[in-house]
Order: structure tokens, then C-alpha cells, then sequence
């Protein structure tokens, strides 16, 4: 099952890529989400997770400020302004762009930039 799974993301992975190369992710028009709700929280919260994951660091998020999605490459990319708690508890602004696949239960961070 793990194979199986991990076949399945390679091949995400490798599809996003090729497309990636096409146009960019901030190529394309965001239209904004009218509600922060609990789904939106739970992909801000996986951006952190993996920019931790990546980066060796222990932010914790603390607010989703705004966010916007877009329809692309056979998925949603979702920009999100976050308000993320870092060492001492000192509050910084980050933007995360996370791709998301409606077929599979797939998310991919593309960027998590300090603003």
C-alpha cells in the first residue's frame, strides 16, 4: 500500500513539474476565498508543517490573514497570508502557495515566503 502510494505521488509530482515549467504558479488569476474556514486552516496548517519538515524550524501558525485559490494544472493552488509564530514567539508574515489535487488526497507547498 505504501508503494502503491508513493508511485501515485511521484507521478503527481512528476506532472506538476512538467507543467510547472509551462507557467508558473503566480501566472495565474487568484480569485479570493470569501471564508477562512476550518478547510482552509487545515491547508495553512500543512504548509507550516512541511516548511518545518524542509526547513529545520518550529513555526507554529497562528492566523490565516487572506487567502485565494486558483484553478491549475488539474488541481487548486491556494495562497495564503499567514501570520506564523517563530523561537521566542515572535509573530512574522509569510505567504504559502499550496498546490492541491481534487482527484487524490495530495497537497504539495510550493513556496512559503517570509514577507
Amino acid at each position: 500500500m505504501k508503494l502503491q502510494t508513493l508511485i501515485i505521488q511521484i507521478v503527481l509530482l512528476m506532472t506538476f513539474a512538467a507543467a510547472w515549467k509551462q507557467s508558473p504558479p503566480y501566472g495565474y488569476t487568484y480569485s479570493p476565498l470569501i471564508d477562512i474556514n476550518e478547510y482552509v486552516m487545515e491547508i495553512a496548517d500543512f504548509a507550516v508543517v512541511e516548511y518545518n519538515k524542509v526547513s529545520g524550524t518550529k513555526l507554529t501558525l497562528n492566523k490565516v490573514f487572506t487567502g485565494e485559490s486558483s484553478q491549475v494544472n488539474e488541481g487548486i493552488n491556494y495562497r495564503l497570508t499567514l501570520s506564523v509564530l517563530g523561537e521566542y514567539f515572535v509573530s512574522n508574515i509569510y505567504e504559502a502557495v499550496v498546490w492541491e489535487s481534487p482527484l487524490f488526497p495530495f497537497r504539495i507547498l510550493i513556496s512559503f515566503i517570509k514577507n
